[in-house]
């Protein structure tokens, strides 16, 4: 049964894949279009690889880490996770006031989208690309290290791997930063649904406030007390979300 489904998902995410690559090519979109068929095209991949080669495993949910997890784990540790995100947009801001070219094309795409295109850009982004990214990045790449004997290797690596993803320095070293947060909930949880949460929500808030639907408060916008109070939230969250957890940190029982 689970290999049925976990075939079924691959089948659906391929046709996701190939579809979104037509549609790049041949249809006529506006930026949030685009944007949003291009996160899909990536999530579609990324996540269709990870599944297929779970496939030839046994276990292969165990094996990417699709197992349950507290909830205090999974609610607790996506806040910490938004506010550690929003502390390193503040923290960037004050040390780059140029900002993020890669970031700044993004929020150029995602600004004032249309009401009825809404659903549809965060169903890409908020949805299939971190399902997309934490398969790949934290089930099958660090789990699959640290299954070796390697944790804190694959906890580093893939978050260097991961920054390295998302482009120019400014966006790659927060990229590398959150995504030694999302790591972290994988490793110490042994599961993956924390950091799907935490991805999922971060990515839904930040298409929701760069289509101007959302404005983060005055005094959390200023770059030392928006860092101050994002990140220092972030890591007393992440660390409430964390405290006594059962580990499986190598991931053998995969």
């Amino acid at each position: 049964m689970e290999r049925a489904t976990l075939l079924v998902a691959a089948g659906v995410l391929i046709l996701l894949l190939f579809w979104s690559v037509d549609g790049l090519r041949t249809l006529v979109l506006d930026p949030a279009e685009q944007f949003a068929w291009g996160a899909i095209a990536v999530g579609a991949g990324l996540a269709w690889f990870a599944l297929l080669t779970a496939l030839l495993a046994p276990q292969p949910l165990e094996r990417l880490g699709l197992v349950a997890a507290s909830p205090r784990t999974v609610v607790v540790g996506a806040l910490g996770f938004v506010s550690l995100s929003h502390g390193l947009d503040a923290a960037f801001a004050g040390l780059a006031p140029a900002g993020s070219p890669a970031l700044e094309a993004t929020r150029d795409a995602l600004r004032d989208i249309p009401s009825d295109q809404l659903p549809f850009v965060l169903a890409a982004v908020a949805g299939l690309t971190p399902l997309g990214e934490e398969l790949f990045f934290r089930g099958f790449l660090q789990r699959g290290i640290a299954r070796r004997g390697y944790p804190i290797a694959a906890l580093l690596g893939v978050s260097v791997l991961f920054g390295g993803a998302h482009g120019e320095w400014i966006y790659g070293a927060a990229a590398f930063v959150l995504g030694l947060g999302l790591g972290l909930l994988v490793h110490l949880s042994g599961s993956l649904l924390p950091a799907l949460a935490a991805h999922g929500l971060n990515n839904a808030i930040a298409v929701v406030e760069a289509s101007g639907r959302l404005e983060i408060p005055e005094p959390l916008a200023e770059p030392v007390l928006g860092s101050l109070v994002g990140l220092g939230g972030g890591v007393l969250l992440l660390w409430w979300a964390l405290a006594g957890v059962s580990t499986r940190r190598d991931g053998r029982e995969s």
